[in-house]
């Protein structure tokens, strides 16, 4: 009988074919050696797929509305139930008491179907929910190895992880480790190649059809002289900066709560030294950002929109949190100032903030030495590493470019799933 890799993931609705076509192809690579997915579908609607899917009751899939006081305590839940169902009110707005309630039902379902089909593997699509939270915790408890997976930072490609994700991966939290994996020529020009593919195509990993015209957005602060640093935005509670009040909040930002926290700073900076600031805020959360308050909204120019790389070239420094959007700046040649952290992680090839009275000098070193040479050299490098020892093609054009194609990413799977630590697989891939 084959062995089961659990994956969980949102699977319903539009935009999830190229997801749903990644994992029935590695199904294919893994059923070869005895292994098979199994797909649950934290969505409502059942999605269409060659490969084992299962969706929950619809019980664990919808917001619940709880009226009665008494019905639910806070004293009663367990600590990952009370931890996801912060996240999960704030993600989807709506009551914590009703979110606690779905999640423990989801708990409780996931529970049997893990004790049910005993998966040797679970992985995990997206980090920051509750359903996650959940399962994590679940991983744990049962003694199932588990990673996290999610689009990548660079377009195109996949990546699975241990630790977790942006700031709590691997790639950042052991960044010398990192560092000292080995590139040759051959892997740096591999690495050349595919950031001209990334730039000349604009590939963001998103569509960019907007009608906004950034140009017009700047064109007033250009005549008056002034330097625009575009500054783009995240949501929050969906990449592990709130509740900041989990000790994970401060990993991936040391200074900043959320996102209007660091607004409200860029506009204080750009008042004291005569800089305008483009803010793009995360499309899934842009109604929630664009009545935003700060010492100087003047100094702001809010794009709801507007397309990522237009922002990027019609600016002169990117700064963000935690972002991939600093990966974008950087293919197109732009200097990103780190507000907070991500994979780019001191490999020096990004201006990092260190306590809060550094933002404006840090931009004033951005705004004059720009992407210089070294920095260039840097992110070569960087990209070589993470094609070569972190990420997987998702796209067969990109796979025709890095490899590291669907079989190989079975084939570290497998080795993950017999193994009790992804360190030790990566030293196995490097022997």
């Amino acid at each position: 009988m084959d062995k089961i890799i659990l994956v969980s993931g949102y699977f319903s609705g539009d935009g999830q074919q190229r997801k749903i076509e990644f994992f029935e192809r590695l199904d294919v690579c893994l059923k070869r050696v005895g292994y098979r997915l199994l797909l649950v579908n934290v969505g409502k609607e059942e999605p269409e797929m060659s490969c084992e899917c299962v969706t929950g009751p619809e019980y664990t899939t919808v917001d619940h509305s709880i009226h009665g006081r008494d019905f639910l305590q806070i004293e009663d839940l367990p600590p990952e139930v009370i931890m996801a169902a912060a996240v999960e009110a704030e993600t989807r707005e709506t009551g914590f008491l009703g979110a606690s309630l779905r999640l423990t039902l989801y708990c409780a379902y996931m529970k049997q179907l893990l004790q049910e089909r005993q998966p040797a593997l679970c992985i995990l699509w997206h980090q920051f929910n509750g359903n996650h939270v959940i399962l994590a915790h679940q991983c744990q408890d049962l003694g199932i190895p588990y990673l996290y997976m999610e689009y990548a930072a660079l377009p195109g490609t996949i990546c699975f992880d241990e630790d977790g994700q942006m700031a709590e991966s691997w790639v950042a939290q052991r960044y010398d480790e990192f560092l000292a994996l080995p590139v040759d020529d051959s892997d740096l020009a591999q690495a050349q190649c595919f950031l001209d593919y990334l730039k000349e195509g604009k590939k963001s990993g998103k569509p960019q059809d907007s009608q906004v015209s950034i140009q017009s957005v700047v064109e007033r602060a250009r005549e008056q002289g002034r330097k625009i640093i575009f500054y783009a935005g995240q949501n929050d509670w969906a990449s592990g900066m709130l509740p900041r009040g989990f000790p994970e909040a401060r990993i991936h930002s040391h200074i900043y709560s959320d996102t209007l926290d660091a607004l409200g700073h860029l506009s204080e900076v750009a008042e004291e030294n005569d800089w305008q600031i483009v803010f793009k805020p995360h499309p899934l959360v842009q109604e929630r950002h664009r009545y935003f308050e700060v010492p100087f909204p003047e100094r702001v120019d809010l794009v709801l929109g507007g397309n990522i790389l237009d922002c990027i070239q019609e600016t002169d420094v990117v700064t963000t949190i935690v972002s991939q959007v600093s990966y974008l700046a950087l293919i197109h040649g732009r200097p990103c100032v780190m507000l907070g952290r991500n994979q780019l992680r001191n490999k020096g090839c990004t201006y990092q903030v260190g306590p809060r009275d550094d933002l404006a000098p840090t931009i004033q070193h951005a705004l004059g030495d720009g992407f210089h040479g070294k920095a260039r050299a840097r992110w070569l490098k960087h990209v070589a590493q993470i094609c070569k020892y972190y990420l997987f093609a998702l796209d067969p054009e990109v796979e025709s470019i890095i490899g590291r194609d669907v079989q190989e990413a079975a084939d570290f799977l497998v080795k993950r799933a017999d193994m009790t630590s992804l360190s030790a697989a990566l030293d196995n891939e490097l022997l």
